[in-house]
Order: C-alpha cells, then sequence, then structure tokens
C-alpha cells in the first residue's frame, strides 16, 4: 500500500515488486502510522507522508510527498526514534520529542503538541541521561544510561517517570502500539 505518499516515490500507485527510493544515503529509518523519517549522513532527521501532529517539526501540517526539509535541530541527533504520530530523538543525552501528545507521551508535563515551528520545539523530556528511545502509540519510554527505564503518556502521566523492576537494569527497550517490553540482561 502507498496511501499519501507513504513509500517516498513521489506517488501514490501501490507497487507490487520493490522499488528504489531516490533520496540521499539513509543511515536509519523509522516508520509511524502514516509517516517515514530517515537520517541521512550527515544525522539530519528527513520525514516524510502525513504530518498531522507536528510530528515533523516543521511549523505546518502539510503533508510532504518527499523527505521534507531537515527538522531544525539544536545539535546533531543521536539516536531517531518514532511512535504511532510522534517523533523522537537524542541529543547530548537528553529526549526530545515532537508531535502529538494528547496523553502526554513528550514528556514535557503538559498535552500540547510541539513541533509548529522553531520557537515550538519542546524542551528536553523531564529526564536526562538518555541512551534510547521507544515510541507506542499513544506512550513513550526512555532507557537510561544507568539501566533504569522512565515512561511518559497513556497510564504512565505528563513527565516519565522511572520505573524500577527488581529483574536489574535494562539493556533494551521496545514499544509498540499500547505496549513495552524490556530486555533484562539479556533475558527477556
Amino acid at each position: 500500500i502507498n496511501k499519501n505518499g507513504l513509500l517516498g516515490t513521489l506517488s501514490t500507485t501501490v507497487l507490487l515488486t520493490p522499488s528504489v527510493i531516490s533520496f540521499s544515503i539513509s543511515v536509519t529509518i523509522q516508520c509511524g502510522d502514516a509517516f517515514t523519517c530517515i537520517t541521512d549522513t550527515t544525522m539530519q532527521i528527513k520525514c516524510y507522508c502525513e504530518n498531522l501532529q507536528w510530528q515533523f517539526g516543521l511549523g505546518t501540517t502539510n503533508q510532504q510527498n518527499t523527505p521534507a526539509s531537515p527538522i531544525s535541530l539544536p545539535g546533531g541527533p543521536k539516536i531517531l526514534r518514532v511512535g504511532s504520530f510522534h517523533t523522537c530523538f537524542i541529543i547530548s543525552n537528553n529526549g526530545y520529542c515532537l508531535g502529538n501528545n494528547n496523553y502526554g507521551q513528550l514528556s514535557i508535563n503538559s498535552t500540547l503538541n510541539k513541533g509548529g515551528s522553531a520557537v515550538d520545539f519542546p524542551p528536553p523530556i523531564s529526564v536526562s541521561n538518555v541512551s534510547d528511545i521507544s515510541a507506542g502509540f499513544d506512550h513513550t519510554c526512555f532507557l537510561l544510561i544507568n539501566g533504569s527505564v522512565a515512561c511518559a503518556g497513556n497510564n504512565y502521566g505528563l513527565i516519565a517517570n522511572v520505573i524500577t523492576v527488581p529483574a536489574g537494569p535494562f539493556v533494551n527497550i521496545a514499544s509498540y502500539l499500547n505496549k513495552t517490553c524490556g530486555l533484562v540482561s539479556n533475558t527477556i
């Protein structure tokens, strides 16, 4: 399916075979519900397709049929992750998120969407020393350098709260829709 140009081919034609998509060399690629974001070799984040919740940080909610102008960031992002309708990244061990925030999943102690302009750029999330991010439908979890996990959004609250587990520090986390799983010392 290529609804709204999700595949980045400059059209909405359904493709039955793989097709080469022409844009800068991608280092990472992440897919949300109806949008895709890439980081290129210069670590710029570019997103395309539906931008209904400001998740591209471009000051508009216009759809982008090709990778849009890079998200204007205050430094090079280390990691890019996307949820259903929000985009998150790490800069200098601080987490930042743009887009839909109806349950507080951006972890900024508010439910206002962010990303409408450079002036609307969100503050860092409520915890620091972030090593990875995992974003679901309406929540986001942040893996911290010390192996603990903090989550915000539906069922977690407006700011990320550290979740403690007796099993020991987490080494990896993964989110999908309304759940997050964690890998603790190479066991699930």
